[in-house]
C-alpha cells in the first residue's frame, strides 16, 4: 500500500509540475477548501447509530440533583448542518436524498436540568 501511495504521490507532483506554477496553486488551493469542508461534517454523537434520533452535542452525564432532556432542535438554525441541504451545498458536503433518509429523524440536544424542574 505504501508502494502504492509513493507512486500516486510522485505521479501527482510530476503532473503538477507539467501544468506549470498555477496548477500547483490551484490545486493547494482546492485541497485546502475539502480539508475546512472535510473538518466541519456534522457528527452524530449518539451512540446508538441506528436510533431515529441524532445528537447533536455529545450526550451528557445525569447526577443525582440533575436529569438529562433532549432538546428537539430539527429546526434550530444554529444546527442547520445536520438538516439543511443549503448548508451542505454552500459548505461542499454531499447532499442528503430521500431515498438515503427513508425513516424519519430527530435531531436532539441532550442537556442537564435540576430534578426540581423536571417534576
Amino acid at each position: 500500500m505504501k508502494n502504492n501511495l509513493k507512486t500516486f504521490q510522485k505521479f501527482k507532483d510530476e503532473y503538477l509540475e507539467e501544468l506549470g506554477p498555477d496548477a500547483t496553486k490551484e490545486y493547494k488551493t482546492a485541497l485546502s477548501k475539502f480539508q475546512v469542508a472535510n473538518n466541519i461534517k456534522p457528527v452524530n454523537y449518539n451512540p446508538n447509530k441506528d436510533s431515529l434520533c441524532v445528537y447533536v452535542e455529545p450526550d451528557v452525564q445525569e447526577t443525582e440533583k440533575q436529569r438529562v432532556l433532549y432538546e428537539v432542535v430539527s429546526r434550530n438554525s444554529k444546527y442547520a448542518c445536520y438538516w439543511s441541504n443549503n448548508w451542505r451545498k454552500t459548505h461542499g458536503i454531499p447532499l442528503k436524498r430521500k431515498a438515503v433518509n427513508e425513516k424519519g429523524i430527530l435531531y436532539v440536544r441532550p442537556h442537564l436540568v435540576s430534578k426540581k424542574d423536571t417534576i
